[in-house]
């Protein structure tokens, strides 16, 4: 996804001070992913503390304004960096559950081999 750069004054990490350029803007994937994680990392305490014990509604919160949020509460030294951050927090997110799912199917399939293995599943008395 290619982001417009243009020139401004860097206010990331000012928190409220901050001024969010038109480019800091969308859906917070690596929020959605990987939950308080990426709230602790990018300095969002109070959401990470929601995230943490409310895991469906954190993320959900972190999904939808958590980009704008990131650039308040953490220094980047360009919007470049600061999407390649956010890049990178996705990628990781991703192959964080893909790891979950796959540990998940396989063990689905040894208990499903162990099952008929052991004759448990045989209609035969």
């Amino acid at each position: 996804m290619a982001q417009q750069v243009t020139d401004f004054n860097n206010t990331s990490g000012l928190g409220w001070q901050a001024q969010i350029p038109p480019e800091i803007r969308g859906l917070s994937w690596g929020g959605l992913l990987m939950g308080w994680k990426w709230a602790f990392a990018h300095n969002l305490w109070a959401l990470g503390v929601i995230t943490f014990f409310l895991p469906l509604i954190g993320n959900l919160i972190l999904f939808f304004i958590g980009i704008p949020e990131a650039w308040k509460a953490r220094s980047f030294r360009s919007v470049r960096e600061f999407w390649d951050v956010q890049r990178a927090w996705t990628i990781i997110g991703l192959v964080y559950w893909g790891m979950i799912a796959g540990i998940f199917m396989l063990y689905l399939f040894i208990l499903a081999l162990a099952l008929t293995l052991s004759g448990l599943t045989s209609p035969n008395p």
